[in-house]
């Protein structure tokens, strides 16, 4: 099981690792603030257009993954075994950070492409629900790992399965009604893509706080 983060930050804590630690809250805070950039996107006609942006800021999340690989290798040459781990845990992290940073960076361009509002149709109450559990998700996030809190780490992957699960039953409904017709609402397509993007973007949550709850090899995995 994960050691607690926190102890990266305490007097005497390899420097490498506490600068590194520090990009990887860079990457989930940047993370975060585009999430609510293409949300807003969406649940309004935007008089301008988020794509560039999100590209701007996804960029950020990529130096900062950049920086804290090159302060992990340094770490790792000089390492003990111990503090090994250490690396490899924020490594893993950043990884998932990235990844996130596409998925809403997609978000942007699809919401770019779209012509006009994009609506949910009569599962509006579905995405409001939703869209608030992600963005608490975000928050039980950063806790987690600003705190090294087991539970609040397994409390965000509890609601990941609340995602996932509400997610898959709006798809399933669009789906069983309009997939056997030739002619698709526009909005389903829409709103299809964007929930699979939303279902991404909470997936890579959820294995961030796996690193706060499970040991190493079973990082991104069921505890």
């Amino acid at each position: 099981m994960l050691e607690k983060l926190l102890d990266l930050l305490q007097p005497g804590s390899p420097k490498e690792i506490e600068d590194a630690r520090k990009n990887s809250l860079v990457m989930l805070t940047t993370a975060r603030e585009m999430f609510h950039m293409a949300i807003n996107a969406i649940d309004a006609e935007s008089p301008y257009s988020v794509r560039a942006q999100l590209a701007r800021m996804d960029k950020q999340i990529n130096r900062e993954q950049l920086e804290l690989r090159q302060r992990v290798t340094r770490h790792l040459k000089q390492a003990k075994r111990r503090q090994l781990l250490e690396g490899l845990q924020l490594v893993s992290i950043s990884l998932d950070l990235e990844r996130m940073g596409d998925y809403i960076k997609g978000i942007g361009e699809l919401v770019d492409m779209l012509p006009g509002k994009l609506t949910f149709g009569k599962y509006e109450r579905e995405w409001a629900t939703l869209k608030s559990i992600v963005i608490e998700l975000f928050d039980l996030t950063k806790a987690a790992l600003l705190e090294s809190d087991e539970r609040k780490g397994s409390l965000a992957i509890r609601q990941y399965h609340t995602v996932s699960k509400t997610s898959e039953e709006i798809l399933r409904r669009i789906f069983e009604e309009y997939g056997g017709q030739e002619s698709i609402p526009r909005w389903c397509l829409g709103v299809s893509l964007i929930l699979l993007y939303i279902h991404r973007v909470a997936a890579h949550l959820k294995n961030v706080c796996s690193a706060v709850v499970n040991p190493f090899h079973r990082i991104g995995f069921s505890a």
